[in-house]
């Protein structure tokens, strides 16, 4: 209970230890039990009491993030993977220092190098692009530095695609943002990045009940309540959903339980990432009016609105 979490970091430093020498033949009981406590720290943070516990948790950053590799490196294991990928993106979420910034990056560089040199079917989408938008979002030098290490050009295509197998606005949004931040250190975009960007900005600006990307509303209605909530009551099952709604959410982005969620979301991408696609289009050695006239309508008239063309 919620009453029980000050308890957390008593005991959390000697079960990693106890996790860091002890070889294991599976990884699910560490994994579960971490899973939880730092889901606990994750939901507590939204509380009054919340950020001491979060700043006490950044000392265990490279225990934990060991944690997450090892069970990365067991081969056939789709669930221990399963949850040090929760485990890592609560981690990106939690991430107050840049230390425990540092401490991720070599984990998550990895994990990029391996999505974006495999084939589109061989890792789970929903599971790990959650992840890798988060990182680009709290980390973008480092993303930046990812890309150097792979084929120029596919990161911002993978995160494009992605986009599009995800009904949450705010999860779209998401990796929209981590597209472009991909794209910024790569060439100059190519036609094929323009046409898949324009067509995944139209997707998530449909309007509800087409592609259902205002789904969004509920989950992001229930994560901000969270603010104010007694998460420690909730099934652990609910509360880890719960934090992992929470860290889905980009910086930044803040949308009040009552608000749309599409309109909030797409407001506040077109808006914060103006500056980055204005470089691009720079690049691509066309000018805005032109660029702009080679969307879809609706993308040009969210434009106009927010007065950015």
């Amino acid at each position: 209970s919620q009453t029980q979490v000050p308890t957390v970091m008593t005991i959390l430093p000697q079960l990693l230890q106890h996790f860091s020498t002890t070889k294991l033949p599976a990884y699910d009981i560490p994994l579960d039990i971490v899973l939880e406590y730092v889901t606990i720290c994750s939901t507590s943070e939204l509380n009054a009491s919340g950020g001491e516990l979060a700043a006490q948790l950044q000392t265990y950053y490279p225990a934990m993030v060991e944690l997450c590799k090892r069970a990365l490196e067991v081969e056939e294991d789709d669930r221990s993977q399963e949850r040090a990928l929760r485990l890592l993106q609560l981690l990106l979420h939690c991430a107050l220092t840049p230390q425990s910034q540092s401490a991720i990056a070599d984990v998550t560089a990895v994990l990029f190098r391996s999505v974006m040199s495999a084939q589109e079917g061989d890792y789970s989408v929903h599971t790990v692009m959650p992840v890798l938008s988060l990182w680009a979002a709290r980390c973008p030098d480092q993303l930046r530095a990812a890309c150097s290490t792979v084929t120029p050009g596919v990161a911002p295509i993978r995160f494009l695609k992605a986009s599009r197998r995800f009904k949450q606005a705010v999860c779209q949004v998401g990796l929209l943002q981590a597209a472009l931040v991909a794209q910024s250190a790569s060439p100059a975009p190519a036609d094929e990045f323009w046409e898949l960007y324009f067509s995944s900005c139209a997707e998530t600006l449909r309007p509800d009940g087409q592609s259902g990307v205002n789904s969004s509303l509920g989950i992001l209605s229930k994560a901000f309540a969270l603010r104010s909530a007694a998460t420690g009551k909730l099934p652990r099952a609910v509360r880890l959903m719960n934090a992992l709604d929470v860290a889905s959410v980009p910086p930044g982005l803040v949308i009040p339980p009552e608000a749309n969620a599409q309109q909030v979301a797409c407001q506040w991408f077109f808006q914060g990432s103006w500056t980055m696609v204005q470089g691009l289009i720079s690049q691509s050695n066309v000018t805005v009016p032109a660029w702009l006239a080679a969307a879809p309508p609706v993308v040009q008239q969210a434009h106009r609105d927010l007065g950015l063309a």
